[in-house]
């Protein structure tokens, strides 16, 4: 029994010396650095509603392309950053279907900001 106790401290001591450790390394963001990711976001939204295709799925449900774009200019940072977050996921070049669902999401948070005036 007292054989044991010393393999168990070897072995303990062994198993944390092997541990790798890193140091941590933390510091603040930014204000210029969130800004700057807000400003490419909104700016990702903005030519996302300035595109053709999406132009016209915005005037088939009754918006006005220039009230769409001028809705996306009052879209809070969260807003912002949920349509802009949806956007990054669609395809690039797909059959359609999902740009359909993006700009469905779009006009649906152009729509409840339009009933919230």
């Amino acid at each position: 029994m007292t054989f044991s106790n010393p393999i168990r401290l070897f072995v303990i001591a062994a198993l944390i010396l092997a541990v790798p450790t890193s140091p941590l390394m933390a510091s603040m963001i930014t204000t210029e650095r969130v800004v700057a990711g807000m400003v490419k976001e909104r700016e990702q939204i903005r030519n996302f509603v300035q595109r053709g295709d999406v132009q016209k799925k915005i005037i088939a449900l009754g918006v006005s392309p220039t009230e769409a774009s001028a809705r996306v200019a009052t879209l809070s940072d969260a807003e912002v950053a949920k349509i802009a977050g949806q956007l990054d996921k669609l395809p690039v070049g797909g059959d359609g279907i999902y740009l359909g669902l993006g700009a469905l999401v779009l006009i649906a948070v152009l729509v409840i900001l339009l009933i919230r005036r």
